[in-house]
């Protein structure tokens, strides 16, 4: 069994949105949506900054959420109707008949970069030595766990899994020697790079497909809101490809949202999650069944997902028109 260090327990927080919800206009439904303050986010950010909501008929009303396991609870108990976090936890609260369903995912991989301290030149030099993650079960856990493996480690035994918090702690334990090795997202790729860190393997570059992020609906909203719901992936879609076509703006709305102002992070930020967004926001079982299989599940993926409002999108032409109006390929 892997070793564990835990040195700091974290209290969870939920805020308010950092910009005010718009006033609720006539014909508006409003829809209340569990986000993290994430680039994961950013098409979602990009379509409230657009007013692509608003051009939908919805009065979006987005909650902060500090995890995926509090945020998954908000919607279990419809305190929100969707939730925007991704990861394993979606799935863990559906094995527990908690009423929701994956409807879409935008980031269907690890999209992390393992780095480690100067002393590190070769993946071998990892042994004995502890290795930072955010927490256990969590996203940062299961893709530790492929990297060591796909580097030739065991996790169990060669390395000792330390949980530290968000990325700005682990570089700081990586830097000083705390830690050997940590994953990284950009923009705080750049910031590791910066501090003398070494990248060793970039894991959204594999090829390995795994839940990262998803868009999971509420099962009985989804059921007497389906229209709603439906609106809500279309101004997520056109947000994904506003996104893509206006870099400027999109820079401008992760400043506002992501809190940076370093121009250089921000190029690096966008850049890395563009060419992980996936384009028609499609929930893969075979995502699914990487999580089943590195934690020894038995259960068939496809019962998780359900995909039919972005078939329904897709039979419409909804994915093309949107790709023409804001000129993608």
């Amino acid at each position: 069994m892997a070793r564990y260090v835990k040195p700091i327990v974290v209290l969870a927080f939920v805020c308010l949105w950092i910009s005010p919800a718009p006033a609720r206009g006539a014909g508006e439904n409003k829809l209340t949506v569990a986000m993290l303050r994430s680039a994961t986010q950013t098409p979602y950010y990009v379509a409230a900054e657009a007013g692509l909501f608003k051009s939908h008929g919805l009065d979006v009303a987005p909650v902060q959420f500090s995890g995926g396991t509090q945020s998954l609870m908000a919607l279990i108990s419809g305190d929100v109707q969707l939730n925007t976090s991704g990861g394993p936890a979606a799935i863990n609260a559906m094995m527990k008949g908690g009423g929701v369903v994956i409807i879409a995912t935008n980031v269907g991989v690890f999209p992390y970069i393992l780095y480690a301290h100067p002393a590190i030149k070769k993946p071998e030099d990892l042994k004995g030595k502890r290795v930072g993650i955010a927490g256990l079960g969590g996203v940062t856990h299961f893709a530790m766990i492929f990297a060591l493996r796909k580097l030739g480690l065991n996790p169990d035994t060669d390395v000792t899994l330390t949980t530290i918090g968000d990325a700005g702690a682990r570089l700081a334990a990586a830097v000083s020697g705390t830690i050997s090795a940590t994953l990284v997202q950009p923009p705080e790729s750049l910031k590791a790079r910066e501090l003398g860190l070494n990248p060793i393997f970039n894991l959204a570059q594999s090829g390995v497909k795994f839940p990262g992020n998803q868009i999971t609906a509420n099962l009985s909203y989804l059921r007497s809101n389906r229209d709603s719901v439906k609106r809500f992936m279309m101004a997520a879609i056109a947000g994904l490809a506003k996104v893509k076509a206006d870099r400027t703006f999109t820079m401008k709305v992760m400043e506002k949202y992501l809190r940076i102002s370093d121009p250089k992070l921000l190029s690096e930020a966008y850049d890395f999650w563009v060419s992980v967004y996936k384009p028609k926001y499609n929930a893969d079982p075979e995502e699914i069944e990487t999580y089943f299989t590195m934690s020894n599940i038995k259960a068939k993926p496809q019962d998780f997902v359900d995909n039919s409002i972005l078939i329904e999108l897709d039979r419409e032409g909804f994915f093309e028109e949107t790709n023409k109006k804001y000129g993608i390929r």
